[in-house]
């Protein structure tokens, strides 16, 4: 893994990147931490005041930088053949960040919303309903995880904030294949 909010970092992933590319077929997989757009961080932005604000613009500010970084290597890998993904769940605030749709629609990116609970997201033994975003140039992955939809009875989730919500950043062993496959 690189550091992606220093030069060096930023370096050794277009080294590495330009490597693959001169072997493989690649599919970029990026999905950026989610906190700096949460709803819940928008609401205490306007709630906590002026130390949360400064604190919340700083991490977006950084959230920005590697989107910027996201974007060039999808290019980079797009124009080489190969594929992209990106996901945040599907409420963030994030996919509103000016000049996103646009690179989406430019490189023919699809969408897909999908559900932790079908993947079997839980914590404590309950279904967790984390409604996932992905945007991608391949249509297959649209199309694989776009099936997967909460069929849970009403009432029968495990809220998705604080800690089940950071938990749930990580992919449950069925998504991951769904992906993969």
């Amino acid at each position: 893994s690189h550091n992606l909010t220093t030069d060096a970092g930023r370096r050794k992933l277009d080294q590495d990147v330009g490597e693959l590319l001169k072997h493989e077929c690649v599919h970029l997989w990026a999905s950026l931490p989610c906190k700096p757009w949460s709803r819940l961080n928008e609401m205490n932005g306007k709630k906590l005041g002026k130390k949360f604000r400064k604190y919340l613009e700083g991490i977006r500010d950084e959230s920005i930088e590697l989107l910027k970084v996201f974007i060039k290597t999808a290019q980079k890998v797009i124009a080489a053949g190969g594929t992209v993904s990106f996901e945040w769940p599907a409420h963030c605030l994030g996919w509103q960040i000016p000049g996103l749709e646009d690179f989406f629609k430019q490189y023919g990116f699809g969408f897909a919303v999908c559900h932790g609970c079908a993947f079997g997201l839980k914590h404590k033994g309950q279904p967790i309903k984390k409604p996932w975003k992905i945007a991608s140039t391949h249509g297959p992955v649209i199309e694989r995880l776009s099936k997967y939809k909460c069929h849970c009875a009403q009432g029968k989730h495990c809220p998705c904030t604080g800690r089940q919500a950071s938990e749930s950043e990580n992919y449950t062993p069925l998504m991951a294949k769904v992906v993969v496959d």
